[in-house]
């Protein structure tokens, strides 16, 4: 499995040297929170997200919810990592993955790429935008407020098949990599739990009225 994270945005705008120190710390942190679930678990850095791949699907789920937890981080992209030839073999891939939850669904493809293509961002989106139309008879491109998006990352000869976003806590990261990180993730778990306990509380309470 591979998860991308993608920095919280004031982290981007710091400098050279503070927006390397923030990807470090949260590097670690994320290192040191997950590293109990997988320990085939690998944490890579680079200038614009951070990369987490594991082979433990069944710690998917815990895995996942970890990272919305953890300070720094914006959101959380679930991908398929997949090599690809062509523009044809793209759409390809992206068929089989996407065809059920586009059904009787408007819908539009956004593509990111990373490194050097004989196409542009704006042609694949056309390309597999248009074959997902043509073969997913209940579906319908719309390019404003669709539906659905279907979100695709190229990064040199790899396709990121995004099957799922996920919400961060946003903010900086915590502090040094470390006992620390992970006392303050087990604090914000302990009090989404005290949150739902008072939520809970509170609709017995008014029954009662």
């Amino acid at each position: 499995m591979k998860f991308i994270i993608k920095l919280f945005p004031e982290i981007t705008i710091k400098s050279q040297s503070v927006r390397l120190r923030f990807i470090k710390i949260l590097t670690g942190n994320i290192r040191n929170v997950l590293k109990n679930y997988d320990e085939t678990l690998a944490v890579v850095r680079h200038w614009d997200h951070i990369e987490v791949r594991a082979k433990d699907e069944n710690q998917r789920p815990a895995i996942r919810d970890a990272l919305t937890r953890i300070p720094g981080i914006h959101h959380i992209l679930e991908v398929e990592d997949v090599p690809f030839t062509s523009l044809h073999d793209i759409f390809e891939k992206t068929l089989p993955l996407w065809r059920e939850t586009l059904e009787g669904k408007t819908f539009c493809v956004r593509v990111k790429r990373r490194g050097k293509h004989e196409f542009t961002s704006i042609e694949v989106e056309r390309y597999v935008g248009g074959g997902l139309n043509q073969h997913i008879e209940t579906a319908r491109v719309k390019l404003t407020n669709p539906d659905i998006t279907v979100n695709l990352e190229i990064e040199n000869d790899r396709l990121l098949l995004v099957k799922g976003r996920y919400e961060g806590i946003g903010g900086f990261p915590i502090g040094n990599p470390g006992r620390r990180a992970v006392a303050d993730f087990r604090r914000l778990r302990f009090r989404r739990f005290q949150l739902h306990a008072d939520a809970s509380r509170l609709s017995r309470a008014l029954l009662l009225l």
